[in-house]
């Protein structure tokens, strides 16, 4: 890629073979082994400081580079289509295809809609012909640069080293334009030196491009840098350089996944000075790559809190949403990541008052809630919020969420609707079941007709059972009171069928198809109850009782503990069962072949299987004395004892070890058991109107005032030691800012006291009459100053730290840690310590 260093512990991808092994032109000048013309020469002078040797080099690059280059080095204007057909040149390992087609994109919207919502920021290299069409300068001729689409710039880079990264430096400042060229191969396309310099982390190298007008906005869109299940997904147009992707479905995964634009890059990579020098250039933090990303997604996506609170402090728009609906919040809670959604939930919420470590403050519903009050269907349930992702999924990194503020959420819930909503269903269904069975209990025996054969198939229906059909056919006759009884019963049970199918229909017509569907998936014995309602002659309706103990915190945990002993531990041991069982069971056969039939065994392969489970069971009695009358006993016998090793003591031993485990996993059940209850709730909520559930809300939260809209739920809470630490260093972070400021005032009032000094002799002199709009403009900045200074007192809770910091520091200006970092120590330079304070 643009930076091998970045990428050593990953296997080599095709590209990056391609371009080690490539025989272009270029790898004579330079390689990825450290050779070449221009290295070896450039290793001779590396070290002499005589003019006349550098200005030789310098005019031996011209002459060396100039040949590789458009226009001796002033570049030429390439249509953006020709350079996609390249890349997809590259794309098929350099074969040339006149008449090829690519791929066009046509799943929701049109290509030119998704080049204007998301790529509507000019990259600053793009320009446009006498047609209008869309070009790109490039300075390398496309035809003599490297196998992956390089140039010997991107080759120094990448090999992140002083030495070439001093002659990438000197080759720039020879051909300036090359600042501004980029990978032209599918793998890396649109990578250009500024990217490569902050992968490197080269502070220096990135503002010296920038210097030269290098674009800050420029878009690395190739494969490398997408999510890795995406890679095969990416979608070419000849009209545009940027490639989107077919399918938006990812888990966002990805080594080299920094986000196409050099200031996503510097964010993902926690380059905060880099990010500072982009902004002041004109890098836009709003962004969005091909998924829609932007920088705040991307540092939720990379888990970093304190990129995040860089990106809000500078613009970024945490409510936009992405190609896939989530904004910040949502994509934090969608990842599972629980630092990112409480750190988020942070920085929204409103804080009313705090009384030593105890605070309260108000929490924005929005996004949060699954009570949709903004897409213009107030009352909808909102998919794409919180609440609904951390429930609904079944990733075990979502328990970890169903704490805090969400299970406030939930209980208050619970105690205004769903616990009642739920006890009605509890005893309706109770009431349902009891009449249901009734109705099958007091069917009456079978009793064949005297003049019919007494030999019935077992799968015949008998229709007489029920009551219902025998009095539609007139036979009123053979009714007597306990039929009576019966046929209330049915009608009863039949009713209530039809009742909660008829409030399933209601539901549709309410929430819609998605929502309903949702709901079902996530109560699977609810699908199998209303299932049965439709064929009430099976009994699957006790198998519904299960899904309502999931509200009850004394047994539901058991319930789904035994479910997942089925599901897992005893599905397995049945698969393992059955293929010794089967094995054994036709061994037997074989075994007892030719001897006229055993009364256990005979020659059936299906008798044998009867035979060999009922050994398992530990039934030896009957069958063992069989074992003599083989042609072989004593093969049988061993066999036998083999079966009974393997099925009886090693495969149940394993099934009962299988299930210890699991019953050990207790605690994990009982998390698992409060995202089966807040399903629970969040079912019994689908059922309700979305009028009444805007009411709903309107008790559990409070309106946000001051402007705002919306709702929020208040919540008070302890602090921990995590957010004790974080509002500490927020409050140094603090103190280090006003230092500066400090710092920054006082040097521009020893200047102006200078100038105005400068004046003060003049006037004494008699030299010069007093310049009025000097001595203004000086009054005028030390008052804006003295406001500034004002604002930031303001927000420092303990003004009396201020004094401690400026102690601290001597007088001195305070640096900050990233400057810190990349500066020698100076003992007049020193920052407030978070440990020491």
């Amino acid at each position: 890629m643009g930076n091998r260093a970045s990428a050593s512990h990953l296997s080599a991808s095709s590209g990056d073979k391609t371009q080690a092994t490539g025989g272009s032109t270029l790898y004579e000048l330079a390689d990825l082994h450290g050779g070449g013309k221009i290295i070896d020469q450039f290793r001779l002078i590396y070290q002499s400081d005589d003019p006349l040797t550098q200005s030789n080099f310098n005019q031996f690059l011209r002459n060396t580079i100039k040949p590789f280059l458009y226009n001796d080095g002033h570049g030429k204007l390439v249509p953006v289509s020709t350079l996609v057909e390249e890349r997809e040149n590259y794309r098929l390992g350099g074969v040339r295809k006149t008449k090829r087609k690519l791929l066009q994109y046509k799943k929701y919207y049109s290509m030119t809609q998704i080049i204007k919502d998301q790529h509507d920021i000019d990259p600053g290299s793009l320009e446009h012909d006498e047609h209008g069409n869309p070009c790109r300068l490039v300075c390398w001729d496309i035809a003599r640069r490297g196998s992956v689409g390089e140039n010997i710039v991107h080759l120094c880079l990448l090999l992140n080293n002083p030495f070439h990264t001093d002659l990438a430096r000197r080759i720039i400042a020879v051909f300036p334009k090359l600042a501004m060229d980029i990978y032209l191969g599918d793998e890396y396309y649109g990578e250009g030196p500024l990217h490569m310099a902050i992968v490197n982390r080269d502070f220096f190298l990135a503002k010296f491009l920038i210097d030269l007008n290098a674009p800050v906005n420029e878009i690395a869109c190739g494969k490398f840098f997408f999510p890795e299940d995406q890679k095969m997904k990416r979608v070419s147009n000849t009209n545009y350089e940027y490639v989107t992707v077919a399918d938006d479905e990812t888990d966002y995964e990805g080594f080299a996944y920094y986000g196409e634009y050099p200031l996503a890059f510097a964010a993902c990579l926690e380059e905060m000075d880099i990010c500072k020098l982009l902004i002041r250039h004109g890098a836009y933090i709003n962004a969005k790559d091909a998924n829609g990303n932007s920088v705040a997604h991307l540092t939720v996506i990379r888990n970093l809190p304190e990129m995040f609170d860089f990106a809000l402090e500078h613009g970024a728009d945490i409510y936009a949403k992405n190609n896939r609906g989530y904004n910040c919040l949502t994509l934090a809670a969608k990842m599972g990541n629980k630092e990112m959604v409480k750190h988020i939930l942070e920085l929204e919420r409103k804080p009313y008052w705090t009384f030593g470590e105890v605070s309260c403050a108000a929490y924005p519903l929005s996004s949060l809630d699954t009570i949709d009050t903004e897409s213009g269907l107030e009352g909808s349930i909102d998919r794409k919020s919180v609440l609904n992702i951390v429930v609904t999924s079944d990733n075990p990194r979502h328990l970890d969420l169903l704490d805090g503020l969400i299970v406030e959420i939930l209980e208050q819930k619970w105690a205004l609707f769903a616990r009642k909503k739920f006890y009605q269903h509890l005893i309706t269904y109770i009431v349902y079941l009891i009449i249901f069975n009734a109705a099958f209990i007091l069917r009456p025996p079978f009793q064949p007709d005297p003049g019919t054969s007494h030999c019935v198939a077992r799968n015949d229906t008998r229709r007489d059972y029920f009551l219902c059909p025998r009095v539609a056919n007139g036979a009123s006759k053979v009714i007597d009171s306990k039929d009576i009884g019966r046929l209330i019963l049915e009608l009863l049970t039949a009713g209530g069928s039809l009742g909660y199918l008829g409030s399933l229909i209601i539901d549709f017509n309410r929430q819609g198809f998605h929502i309903v569907f949702q709901s079902l998936v996530n109560a699977p014995t609810r699908f199998l109850f209303l299932l049965s309602c439709a064929l009430v002659t099976i009994s699957i309706p006790g198998l519904f009782i299960c899904a309502l103990t999931r509200g009850f915190r004394l047994v539901g945990p058991f319930v789904l503990m035994i479910g997942k002993m089925i599901k897992g531990d005893l599905l397995k041991f049945m698969l393992l069962y059955l293929i010794f069982l089967i094995a054994f069971s036709q061994a037997m056969v074989v075994s007892f072949a030719g001897t006229g039939g055993s009364r256990m065994f005979l020659n059936s392969p299906l008798r044998a299987i009867e035979g060999m489970f009922i050994l398992s069971l530990g039934e030896f009695e009957e069958i063992e004395p069989e074992f003599d009358k083989a042609p072989h006993p004593i093969f049988v016998k061993i066999l036998f004892v083999f079966y009974v090793v393997i099925a009886n003591v090693l495969l149940v031993n394993m099934l009962i070890a299988m299930m210890g485990k699991t019953y050990e996993t207790t605690v994990e059940t009982r998390k698992e058991w409060k995202r089966q209850w807040a399903q629970t709730v969040l079912v019994i909520e689908t059922s309700i109107k979305p009028k009444q559930r805007l009411q709903y809300q309107e008790k559990y939260s409070e309106a946000l005032g001051d402007g705002h809209d919306g709702r929020a739920v208040v919540m008070r809470w302890q602090h921990d030691e995590i957010e004790k630490k974080r509002d500490h260093k927020r409050k140094i972070r603090k103190l280090n800012e006003l230092a500066d400021l400090l710092y920054k005032k006082d040097l521009e009032k020893r200047k102006n006291n200078k100038i105005a000094n400068t004046i003060r002799n003049a006037i004494n002199k008699g030299k010069t009459k007093p310049p009025t709009s000097n001595l203004e403009s000086i009054r005028g900045k030390n008052l804006e100053m003295k406001n500034k200074r004002a604002d930031i007192l303001a927000t420092v809770t303990n003004p009396g730290m201020i004094l401690q910091a400026t102690t601290r520091a001597g007088g001195s200006r305070p640096v900050s840690p990233q400057q810190n970092e990349n500066t020698d120590n100076d003992a007049s330079h020193q920052i407030v310590n978070p440990e020491e304070e």
